[in-house]
């Protein structure tokens, strides 16, 4: 016997024992539990449809009066489908600046309306099999959720850190080094086919050179062989260069990486927002060409995404790190 006939069977019974009148309305509702409102329903139905009208009725999901034209689902769902890493807020921001008028709650209920509200069925959609869970250490650590990083302005702290793309086929192992100032979340990155201190050395020149003409008072690294050396001396090429341009060099907890927290972020959204659509576009044949490509979204991450950060609170990271001055 399924549920449902369980339901018509039990509710039949509530009635036959009013209709044969052998138990008072107050005391039948005591014993099947139920309210005199929900009493009335059952007994109603039953006698304008039977027994079959004792069976729970599907429920209508009609068209709400605020629901978004079919013109705005459809562009929600092809930014979707072109960038399966962007969830309802970023959504919201991109189409606003393409003069769609369209906010986070109505792109949730677009996304959840086609089975697509959680990233990974986005991915599915997007015909991409690699699905990379979310790092679960930032969540299980209070200390993560308290604190926030001591930054005073533009240039005042950078997070600097490397990132493993891949392998690329003809080019090796792919690199990448990323930094991002911590107040304005400007950022920079750059592919390189090592992990070393010659490297770290290019990028830190990298930085100097394409850094508008900002002070760099600070920069902060994980404890990896290509930043520095594990011993008193510091005799590294990426110390000694820390040293010549006047820029203090300090370190996370060892296992601690939560503490580089704005770079991390900052990998995870290249990786989403350009890795995994790029690579499924384009096949690249040398370094520079990925290069190229990176720069581009640099500059799109830099000057028109909108960020949704501590101090950026939907501003693009560029509007923030040339406003503020460094004192």
């Amino acid at each position: 016997m399924t549920d449902q006939q369980l339901l018509i069977r039990h509710r039949k019974v509530m009635i036959q024992a009013r209709l044969m009148q052998s138990l008072s309305i107050p005391k039948l509702c005591r014993q099947f539990q139920v309210s005199h409102t929900t009493f009335y329903k059952w007994l109603n139905r039953f006698l304008e449809g039977g027994e079959l009208a004792l069976a729970n009725k599907p429920r209508s999901y009609g068209k709400q009066p605020r629901q978004i034209s079919g013109e705005i689902e459809k562009a929600v769902l092809d930014f979707s489908q072109d960038h399966p890493a962007a969830g309802p807020q970023r959504i919201s921001d991109e189409l606003k600046q393409k003069d769609v008028p369209v906010g986070k709650t109505a792109v949730y209920n677009a996304l959840k309306r086609h089975g697509l509200h959680h990233r990974k069925f986005r991915y599915l959609k997007a015909q991409n099999p690699q699905i990379i869970a979310r790092n679960t250490y930032q969540r299980q650590t209070p200390s993560f959720r308290r604190k926030s990083i001591k930054t005073k302005a533009p240039g005042y702290l950078l997070n600097v850190d490397t990132f493993y793309v891949g392998t690329i086929k003809g080019i090796g192992r792919i690199y990448q080094m990323a930094a991002i100032d911590t107040f304005s979340n400007f950022a920079w990155a750059k592919v390189y086919v090592s992990k070393c201190a010659k490297s770290t050395c290019d990028f830190l020149l990298h930085l100097k050179n394409h850094c508008l003409d900002r002070k760099i008072s600070r920069i902060l690294t994980d404890n990896g062989l290509e930043f520095t050396v594990h011993h008193q001396s510091k005799k590294h090429p990426f110390e000694d260069l820390l040293k010549f341009y006047k820029i203090k060099h300090k370190y996370t907890k060892v296992r601690h990486p939560w503490t580089n927290g704005c770079v991390e972020k900052l990998n995870q959204t290249i990786y989403h927002e350009f890795y995994q659509v790029t690579f499924r576009r384009k096949i690249y044949q040398t370094l520079q060409q990925l290069q190229d490509d990176l720069d581009k979204f640099i500059e799109y991450y830099n000057y028109k995404r909108p960020n949704r950060g501590k101090r950026t609170k939907g501003k693009v990271p560029g509007e923030i790190y040339l406003l503020h001055g460094y004192t």
